[in-house]
């Protein structure tokens, strides 16, 4: 059978407390072996155990917590977009630590490591390429690995499969109320907006439909993980719709509601104007809000994201 390479240098996977970042190098992070591997999961596992023990940190952690904090952080490519992070630390509570996945996303691990468990896991979902910086921080004690995405592009052609009266011609659009589809749920993401509607034809590709959120009616128009996970946003093609001049903004926002980027739309489909294909690249995104004018709808045709799990 082919030999796996597992190797984690114990010189730079010191326990205690570290003065200043201190890389760690962890080969399963690049390029690995994947899919359903069970085989290559459970050997990564032992070899993590096997790091564990060798540096006093197996078994019963509950006499350390009180001698001094210890920290420990490995990482499993499970396909390529999703990072296992394996973590153990004996720092006590009131130690927070944090994984920062080095897309915007940041997760508490627990201190200290409960005892009925070997290892904290926790997943994470990217949703670009790129090569991530993975940080497990313990105060001044960081440990530091790093993950290679490769994330596929994928459009859900939302919202095609929705049908309502279409008792409206304007513009080119054929629309109709589509309230009592809200709060929609599609391809794992949540829509809200008051007075929203579902549109075809117009300035749609053929075979299209989309939905209009609504800048302020109710709230401004807002969409969000249905799981209430964060998630990331590759691109999203819309424009605005009856908006009367005014221009409509899209905004990110992170788990602590701070702003992470905006983009502001002003090509309104209702004057014939096409759907444009934007490039957002945003991470760790909580929700997406929908602002402008106290007139004007985000036509939202589809999106490239992806949630994390």
């Amino acid at each position: 059978m082919k030999k796996i390479a597992l190797l984690l240098p114990l010189i730079l996977a010191a326990c205690g407390t570290q003065t200043a970042p201190q890389q760690t190098a962890h080969s399963a992070a690049g390029s690995m072996q994947t899919g359903n591997g069970t085989e290559y999961v459970a050997a990564f596992e032992a070899k993590v155990q096997n790091d564990l023990a060798n540096l006093g940190l197996a078994g019963d952690l509950t006499a350390q917590v009180v001698v001094a904090g210890k920290s420990y952080l490995n990482v499993l490519k499970v396909n390529d977009s999703t990072a296992r992070a394996y973590i153990k630390t004996t720092y006590p509570s009131s130690t927070g630590c944090t994984v920062d996945w080095g897309d915007g996303s940041v997760t508490a691990a627990q201190t200290p490591t409960p005892n009925n468990i070997s290892t904290e896991q926790q997943n994470h979902v990217y949703a670009s390429s790129g090569t991530y910086t993975i940080k497990l921080t313990c105060g001044t004690d960081i440990k530091i690995s790093s993950f290679k995405a490769v994330v596929a592009d994928v459009e859900f052609n939302l919202f095609d499969n929705l049908e309502v009266d279409y008792i409206f011609n304007d513009g080119g659009f054929n629309y109709g109320p589509a309230g009592l589809l809200f709060p929609l749920i599609e391809s794992g993401f949540k829509f809200e907006s008051g007075r929203p509607f579902l549109l075809k034809n117009g300035v749609l590709p053929s075979g299209h439909k989309s939905i209009v959120l609504h800048v302020n009616q109710g709230g401004p128009g807002r969409i969000s993980a249905a799981n209430g996970s964060t998630f990331g946003i590759k691109s999203i093609t819309a424009g605005i719709w009856y908006a009367y001049g005014d221009n409509v903004m899209l905004s990110a926002y992170d788990v602590n509601g701070a702003l992470i980027a905006s983009s502001q739309f002003a090509n309104d489909g209702s004057l014939g104007q096409p759907l444009e294909t934007r490039q957002l690249n945003w991470s760790g995104v909580k929700y997406l809000e929908i602002t402008g004018g106290y007139w004007g709808y985000l036509n939202v045709d589809d999106m490239v994201a992806t949630i994390n799990q």
